[in-house]
C-alpha cells in the first residue's frame, strides 16, 4: 500500500493560525490523516508551541496597533490644546500691547490704550493661571480645557461652540481661527 501524500504545512498552518482553534482530531479528519500520524508530526514540530507563539506575538502586534493609534490621538488633542493657550495667549499679548505706528499710515492711529485697571490686571493673572493649568492638568483632554475655560468666564457658550467645530475640522492654522474666535471673528 503506498504513502498518501499529505500538505504539511497546510495542516500545520490551519493548526497554528487560525482563528478557530482545532484539536488534532478535528484536524486529523478534515485532512484525512490518521490521528497517531498527526499527533507525532505536532509534538515533532511543536505546532502547540508555533501556535501560542503566534497568537502571542498577534496580540502584541494588536496592542502596538491600538497604543500607535492612542498616542496619534492624544497628539492631536495635545496640539489642539496649544493651539487654544497660542490663541489665548496672543489675545492677551495683543490686549497688552501698544498700537504700532507706521510712517505711512492711512487710517488715523488708534488712541493708546488706557493704563491698566487693578482688575483687569487680576483678569490678566488669573488667565495666566488658567492657561498654565490646561497646559499642566489638561494635556491630552481638549474638551475638559475648553470647559474649565467656560466655566471661569473665559470663554462665552458660542465661543466655546466655534472652537470646538474648528478643532474638530482638524484646521492647518487652528491657532489663528481660534483667535479670529476669541476676538469675535469667527463665524
Amino acid at each position: 500500500m503506498g504513502r498518501t501524500k499529505h500538505d504539511w504545512p497546510k495542516i500545520c498552518n490551519s493548526f497554528v493560525t487560525s482563528d478557530r482553534t482545532w484539536t488534532l482530531e478535528e484536524l486529523a479528519a478534515n485532512h484525512a490523516v490518521s490521528i497517531s500520524t498527526l499527533r507525532k508530526r505536532a509534538a515533532k514540530e511543536d505546532w502547540t508551541g508555533q501556535r501560542n507563539k503566534y497568537r502571542t506575538d498577534l496580540e502584541r502586534k494588536r496592542r502596538e496597533k491600538t497604543i500607535r493609534e492612542r498616542s496619534q490621538q492624544l497628539s492631536n488633542i495635545d496640539k489642539h490644546n496649544i493651539d487654544l493657550v497660542e490663541a489665548l495667549l496672543r489675545e492677551q499679548m495683543l490686549y497688552l500691547a501698544e498700537p504700532k505706528k507706521l510712517e505711512n499710515e492711512v487710517t488715523p492711529p488708534k488712541p493708546p490704550k488706557p493704563k491698566l485697571k487693578p482688575y483687569e490686571i487680576t483678569y490678566f493673572v488669573q488667565n495666566a493661571a488658567v492657561i498654565q493649568d490646561i497646559c499642566e492638568k489638561y494635556r491630552g483632554d481638549i474638551f475638559a480645557a475648553i470647559s474649565i475655560l467656560s466655566d471661569r468666564g473665559i470663554l462665552t457658550d458660542s465661543q466655546c461652540h466655534q472652537i470646538a467645530q474648528v478643532l474638530g475640522e482638524s484646521e492647518e492654522n487652528a491657532s489663528e481661527a481660534i483667535a479670529k474666535i476669541l476676538r469675535g471673528q469667527g463665524d
